[in-house]
């Protein structure tokens, strides 16, 4: 959802208040985020998120290139950014089958 935001156009402002919501656990991360990042049981897998975070609000520019780029093959790319942040997302089928 960062790089979703700073590909958008967000301010670091705005990747601010996305870092808070999902901090605070607000929608729509109310349900998911231990799912996507367990850091209870996992303490170290909040790392890739903070580093994420830090660049995003040093140039929020950045995601493009995270996301287009990124650090390996399994990272999400802006396709996979966009269909994730659909209202319809857990329920939508997978367009590429």
């Amino acid at each position: 959802m960062l790089l979703g935001c700073g590909s958008r156009g967000g301010t670091r402002r705005d990747i601010l208040k996305e870092c808070w919501r999902l901090l605070s656990g607000n929608e729509p991360y109310s349900s998911s985020t231990e799912e996507l990042t367990p850091v209870r049981l996992d303490r170290i897998s909040a790392v890739p998120l903070a580093m994420t975070a830090m660049l995003l609000l040093a140039s929020p520019k950045l995601a493009i290139k995270l996301a287009r780029g990124g650090f390996g093959a399994h990272l999400l790319d802006l396709g996979s950014i966009r269909l994730i942040e659909r209202d319809d997302f857990p329920r939508r089928e997978n367009p590429r089958k």
